[in-house]
């Protein structure tokens, strides 16, 4: 793809135009003009949305957790799951962490798969 002198001109500029605005702009003004949440009175329920939001104890350990937030706890992945396996009088060769469901099915069906076909449904939306 090429580029004139013109263009990046004219693209740079508009580059430029937002690096102004939002320093004219403080970030607040946008910020109270965002609608979070249903409407007042409105509890969608079909929605995997909490109505009332965070309790403040809630917010709290979100605000003190947050500074460590920055690390990957892999060091903490056996712990977690010796706890898990003590609770649940099981092995720890029992459990499996994973990073979520899709994760999780992903990794069963790829074993699983290793040992005959899987028949699965079509998508179905």
């Amino acid at each position: 793809m090429k580029f004139t002198r013109r263009q990046l001109i004219r693209k740079s500029a508009h580059f430029a135009g937002i690096g102004l605005a939002s320093n004219i702009i403080p970030f607040s003004v946008f910020a109270e003009n965002l609608n979070y949440g249903p409407k007042e009175g409105l509890a969608r329920l079909h929605w995997n949305e909490n109505y009332y939001g965070p309790s403040e104890r809630a917010i709290e350990a979100i605000m003190t957790s947050s500074f460590k937030g920055a690390y990957y706890p892999d060091h903490l992945v056996d712990y977690l799951k010796s706890m898990i396996a003590d609770y649940n009088g099981l092995d720890n060769a029992n459990i499996a962490i994973s990073a979520g469901s899709t994760q999780a099915l992903t990794i069963l069906s790829q074993v699983k798969a290793r040992q005959g076909t899987i028949l699965s449904s079509g998508l179905t939306y």
